[in-house]
């Protein structure tokens, strides 16, 4: 009798590994077409910048694979990735893509990583549709930065980020989302005369204050145009100098004539100072001048 048993028990665990070892194998060839979206493990979400749908996948094995299906059983695969060193991954389609859920493969891929093996539910809205921002210089030392953003009834934060070489980059202002279903404009406001002249870079930060989802808009960059150093009025031919708050003293002028012949050259030291040009031959002029910080600037003048 106890031979019988043993016989029994030991047919019911060959019979069970081989069932387990036969549906591994064929999950591993079957191009995942019974998989469901309904388990977890890995994270993933969608957004729309620019016009472009953009999946955002974590929590993944590095450097493992990563597939995009286009219907919860399965269907076809219309995005493919392979994780970073942090287990995420980027994945970027034309927006009308349809795509409902996203696997981590369990199989071994080519560098001999698995992965969870897990998938996530990415169908429904975007978390969100943001624009990349639009930038205008009203003067030397001030840009207006727009953009348009549906929250999709989410909390998030705008953060408008600086840079002046396009890649270290500050935040400068905040702004706190609608919580409509709706696209909203926002605009922010910016001095960039600290930020040393030249062009400058801008791009949004949105961050979810519930999730801590951190999206990113592409980078945009202007030139504001050059702050005006200082104007000249000439009457009866004694030019007055006033200088923007942007002058350092003491600095140099210099007249020229059109053609580059420079015939004058002086030392101001103060604003609103004077200069007589009555024995100058009448003729149009170029005044230049360049205060101690190497600040210039340049006006035409008529010698009557």
């Amino acid at each position: 009798m106890k031979k019988r048993i043993s016989i029994f028990v030991l047919s019911l665990v060959l019979g069970t590994t081989l069932m387990a070892q036969q549906k591994i194998a064929a999950d591993k060839n079957s191009g995942c077409s019974t998989c469901s979206a309904a388990g977890s493990g890995i994270f993933a979400f969608k957004y729309i910048t620019d016009n472009t749908l953009s999946y955002k996948v974590t929590d993944c094995v590095p450097f493992s694979d990563i597939e995009m299906y286009s219907s919860p059983s399965g269907g076809a695969v219309v995005a493919y990735a392979t994780a970073d060193e942090k287990g995420e991954a980027l994945i970027s389609l034309p927006e009308k893509t349809t795509v409902a859920f996203a696997l981590n493969h369990y199989r071994v891929n080519e560098k001999g990583i698995a992965g969870k093996g897990q998938v996530y539910n990415v169908m429904g809205n975007p978390v969100l549709d943001i624009e990349s921002p639009v930038l205008n210089a009203e003067n030397a030392n001030s840009v207006t930065v727009n953009w348009k953003a549906n929250a999709f009834g989410s909390n998030w934060d705008f953060n408008v980020q600086r840079s002046v070489n396009g890649i270290n980059f500050v935040t400068v202002a905040s702004i706190a989302s609608g919580n409509s279903s709706t696209s909203n404009t926002y605009t922010a406001k910016n001095t960039v005369s600290e930020a040393g002249g030249g062009t400058v870079y801008y791009r949004i930060e949105a961050r979810n204050n519930k999730t801590g989802v951190v999206i990113q808009t592409a980078v945009k960059n202007l030139t504001p145009p050059k702050p005006v150093l200082f104007t000249a009025i000439n009457y009866n031919n004694r030019v007055r100098i006033h200088f923007s708050n942007l002058v350092t003293y003491p600095a140099t002028y210099s007249f020229s004539e059109m053609q580059g012949v420079k015939i004058a050259t002086g030392i101001l030291k103060s604003n609103d100072q004077v200069i007589d040009i009555s024995s100058y031959q009448t003729k149009v002029y170029v005044l230049s001048i360049n205060d101690s910080k190497n600040n210039t600037g340049s006006q035409t003048l008529l010698k009557n």
